[in-house]
């Protein structure tokens, strides 16, 4: 019923929005094989939509200035981003857009024995000079709220803005512990071989001892970081701040207003 219902709002904003230009194709997002009313109902509608094309913009996340560079080098570890290798984007194939564990990105036995501020300041710090990658970090509180709505309302859509009010539309769906994004058109056309453009990770590694969550967000050429960064601040909005939103979208989609929800995303 839930996919029903996601499929039904998310016809339309296929509908009401341009998308960008066709993506490549990176197979993903292979959770969509259980959610093939979602495509089906995007597919049929989203014909009528026209293509829209632009520039993005935008920043940015919180830093820590009191760490020196060596400080945070002695606790991660800049190994070779998956959608970067030889100064080649876009590796075609089947692997999953991003580190699957905390200790592909850290050094795991270092930063535990950290306090829960300086494992955010680290984080942080580490994070603010990748250009392959957003990140943020999450309270128990945060977590758990966002976990529990997304195990209920897994779906929903964000607008992409290219200036002069452009913007093209992703669809993300929760498969914890991660969450994916991918280009509403593609999703249409085949959700089995729609492109990953952003994968979110959550990390509850030291949630029980430091009452933290690690998260970061991998994302492809097709969107930047301020993108990023922002994808990652509407996630905690509208699944911890305003989980009205995506609760309507889910479970009432005629209520759902797309002109409303579009003019009024931050």
């Amino acid at each position: 019923m839930a996919a029903a219902a996601a499929a039904s709002a998310m016809a339309r904003a296929a509908a009401a929005v341009a998308p960008a230009a066709t993506a490549r194709g990176l197979a993903g997002f292979a959770a969509a094989r259980r959610s093939g009313a979602v495509a089906r109902a995007c597919g049929v509608a989203a014909r009528a939509s026209s293509s829209l094309s632009g520039a993005g913009g935008g920043s940015t996340s919180g830093s820590g200035a009191s760490l020196s560079t060596n400080e945070v080098k002695k606790v991660t570890e800049n190994r070779d981003h998956p959608y970067l290798t030889k100064n080649a984007r876009y590796l075609p194939g089947f692997s999953f857009p991003a580190p699957r564990k905390l200790e592909q990105i850290i050094k795991y036995a270092l930063l535990e024995r950290e306090s829960p501020s300086r494992i955010r300041e680290i984080w942080s710090k580490f994070h603010d000079s990748r250009t392959d990658c957003a990140a943020t970090v999450l309270t128990r509180a945060e977590y758990e709220g966002i976990m529990s709505r997304a195990a209920k309302y897994p779906y929903f859509i964000y607008p992409v803005h290219r200036g002069e009010g452009k913007f093209f539309t992703l669809v993300s769906q929760f498969q914890p512990p991660y969450c994916i994004f991918t280009f509403l058109d593609d999703y249409k056309n085949d959700p089995n071989a729609a492109e990953p453009y952003f994968a979110v990770t959550f990390f509850p590694d030291f949630l029980e001892r430091k009452g933290l969550v690690l998260v970061r967000g991998d994302f492809s050429g097709h969107i930047n970081k301020a993108d990023a960064e922002r994808l990652l601040r509407l996630t905690k909005h509208y699944y911890g701040v305003d989980p009205k939103t995506v609760q309507t979208f889910n479970e009432r989609p005629d209520e759902f207003s797309i002109e409303s929800y579009f003019s009024s995303c931050p």
